[in-house]
């Protein structure tokens, strides 16, 4: 047995060296506590140095591995621990104290230890405070009556009155003695020539600060705890030590904030050195270059958009090249083919009807007029069908070689008539207009028929085809100085309304106007740029 201690209810708690003891006097049993290494909540250490129970019931043990503190929860003991690693100067704690403040007073292999329960802070005393040794004895601590504490250690006897210890009630201001960048020690001017504030490159990102507080009582028993802002917001204490390192911080805005405390952990919470800390990122992680990339991001694409955009219309050129070329080449043919074809078919159906007609003299008045209206109609289908041969050839689907079409076509039609025929506005611009097929035709067909009518009806002495291009607009123009006649009385002819159909179908719309002994005009306009075949069964 190496304790045994009572607690309020009269329990007995009997410390030895192979774990702990629990006697209960009323119903004579006994419990034992050990040690689990597999449980943290079990004993620190089976060997027990010493026990107390406080006045309201709390039992504290000392041991080799440190203190601990006994807790019932549900008629289930277990142990919270308190090691070098929450403030002991040392976890061999031989023997524990109270005084008349309810702190509990420790003695270790590394000096006296003042621990206060509601703060769960030690207070640790070694050489430094004036004690002689640092080592004490198991079994060596005792309490008088009147307060007063005795330990024994290695060939000395310390005893005091807690309660007549002088506190160090000054708080420390913290300063800054050095700081290095990158190993080498940058001189304190510069720093507070750039106003506090440390500016480094995303290279430098390896500091270290030196800094001392102002308490010069036990200054080798000051303790400091900072944080860095912008990383963490949580402080952390490192005991005695004066210096923090950073490796490798990123690139970004800091604020480095350090506290002290004197030699009896009285903390300065009102003044904490500050140290603001910039470093700059590198140019690829920048705004600009951010914004440089983007602009050239968007510029890659939109250039490859275009790219392939205008690809696609080169092929969509090309292959409406071309379509247009074969288009042509099948038209050159066609026209070739039925030029062969019927032309030849019907210059033989005149020939035979002609070689009929010569050899049938004495024959009936109704077989000549047959044969007459055979070849009449065949010659006038050979004309119809030079027209549509004429228009099928994409060589002639200019301007200029519509306008010959016409004036042809008028000065044999008017060559015998006694009718005076003048064209105008037939020169080389109209070279440089060409129109989409069927197009010609159409024109052709149109001014055919106003010509014919001027023949028939008109009873003229004069009449006039113009041409005229202004930018793209064509207009083209049939005038005569005929007997003319009342377009008011909506009378249209198949004539007439061919001429309208025709006009439709190039997508323009043809314009009559006459007036009884002035004269008739055909006039249609043409928007070359715009020109294009239409259904003609839609309005246009």
């Amino acid at each position: 047995i190496s304790a045994m201690e009572e607690d309020k209810n009269g329990q007995l708690w009997i410390g030895t060296n192979a774990g702990l003891v629990h006697y209960n006097p009323k119903s004579k049993e006994f419990s034992s506590y050990f040690n689990n290494p597999k449980d943290p909540k079990t004993l620190i250490d089976n060997a027990i140095m010493d026990i107390y129970c406080t006045p309201k019931g709390q039992i504290w043990i000392a041991s080799p591995r440190g203190l601990s503190k006994l807790i019932l929860e549900e008629g289930k003991v277990t142990f919270k621990h308190y090691t070098e690693k929450e403030g002991l100067p040392n976890s061999f704690v031989y023997g524990i104290l109270p005084d008349k403040h309810n702190r509990l007073w420790l003695s270790t292999n590394a000096g006296l230890s003042c621990f206060n329960p509601q703060t769960g802070l030690f207070r640790n005393y070694d050489s430094n405070d004036g004690l002689a040794s640092r080592e004490f004895n198991s079994g060596g601590f005792c309490r008088s009556p009147d307060g007063e504490l005795f330990f024994g250690g290695l060939g000395v006897l310390v005893s005091f009155k807690p309660e007549q210890m002088v506190e160090n009630q000054h708080l420390p201001h913290v300063a800054l003695t050095s700081f290095k960048k990158a190993e080498n020690e940058q001189p304190l001017e510069q720093l507070l020539a750039n106003g506090g504030i440390i500016r480094l490159r995303h290279t430098d990102n390896f500091l270290s600060f030196n800094f001392a507080a102002l308490d010069f009582t036990n200054p080798d028993k000051n303790e400091f705890s900072y944080r860095l802002k912008g990383l963490s917001d949580k402080w952390i204490g490192i005991k005695n030590r004066r210096n923090i390192s950073f490796p490798h911080l990123a690139p970004g805005n800091y604020v480095l904030e350090v506290k002290g405390a004197n030699s009896q952990a009285h903390w300065n919470e009102d003044n904490i050195l500050k140290i603001p800390i910039y470093i700059a990122p590198p140019f690829w992680r920048t705004w600009w270059f951010y914004l440089l990339t983007s602009l050239l991001t968007a510029v890659v694409v939109i250039s490859a958009y275009r790219y392939r955009v205008q690809m696609k219309v080169q092929r969509a050129v090309e292959l409406e090249r071309v379509k247009l070329e074969e288009n042509e080449r099948v038209r050159k043919l066609a026209a070739q083919d039925i030029h062969d074809e019927f032309g030849n078919t019907l210059t033989r159906i005149s020939l035979l009807t002609e070689l009929i007609k010569a050899k049938s003299l004495n024959g009936s008045s109704e077989i000549s007029n047959l044969l007459n209206k055979i070849s009449d109609n065949a010659s006038r289908m050979y004309q119809g069908t030079k027209d549509f041969i004429w228009a099928i050839n994409p060589e002639h689907d200019s301007c200029y070689e519509i306008a010959i079409r016409l004036k042809d076509f008028a000065d044999d039609a008017f060559d015998t008539t006694g009718i005076n025929f003048d064209v105008q506005g037939i020169d080389n611009s109209l070279k440089m207009i060409t129109l989409p097929m069927g197009a010609s035709r159409h024109l052709v067909m149109l001014f055919k028929e106003a010509m014919t009518n001027t023949l028939k009806h008109a009873q003229a002495t004069e009449a006039c085809l113009c041409f005229a291009l202004n930018n793209s607009i064509l207009k083209i123009e049939w005038k005569d100085n005929g007997i003319g006649f009342n377009t008011t009385n909506n009378h249209a002819g198949n004539g007439l309304q061919n001429m309208q159909s025709r006009a439709k179908r190039i997508g323009s719309e043809v314009k009559i106007e006459s007036c009884p002994e002035i004269g008739t005009t055909v006039r249609i306009e043409l928007n070359t740029a715009q020109t294009k075949i239409v259904n003609p069964n839609r309005t246009s």
